[in-house]
């Protein structure tokens, strides 16, 4: 068993770029908050996602900054707890590896974010079909 998660701000410290925004920083903590329950609400962790993706593929929130900060929050998060991301369905760890990993390199190059699937906007329509009928037990 692993052991518990560190806080937030920690993970916060280790991923934020300078300009990432405060708007990001509380939809990530609302995330993080989600996901180290030790039954997560699916209806909620699958209404942050959302959320966070809507943030950041808007005017205000796509941002260099934000999209690479997203990118190692979720990098670091998942490597360090992958228990926590296996105890959900696979569609939400399908989603979550590709905020984990495909999100920065899509910067790069933003043709071979489309064949990832790592744009906002792809990100967006994974995060409205994931299916939360129940919150887990």
């Amino acid at each position: 068993m692993q052991s518990a998660p560190k806080p937030f701000e920690a993970w916060w410290e280790e991923a934020s770029r300078p300009g990432a925004t405060p708007a990001l920083q509380t939809l990530l903590r609302q995330f993080f908050d989600l996901f180290v329950r030790p039954a997560p609400n699916l209806t909620l962790l699958r209404e942050s996602l959302v959320t966070l993706i809507e943030h950041i593929g808007s005017a205000d929130g796509e941002t260099e900054d934000n999209l690479f900060t997203v990118d190692a929050f979720f990098c670091l998060l998942t490597a360090e707890h992958n228990d926590l991301l296996e105890r959900l369905p696979d569609d939400y760890q399908g989603l979550i590896d590709t905020l984990g990993m495909d999100l920065g390199e899509g910067l790069e190059d933003p043709e071979t974010a489309k064949a990832m699937g790592a744009t906002p906007e792809l990100l967006l329509a994974k995060a409205r079909a994931l299916q939360a009928p129940s919150d887990m037990n």
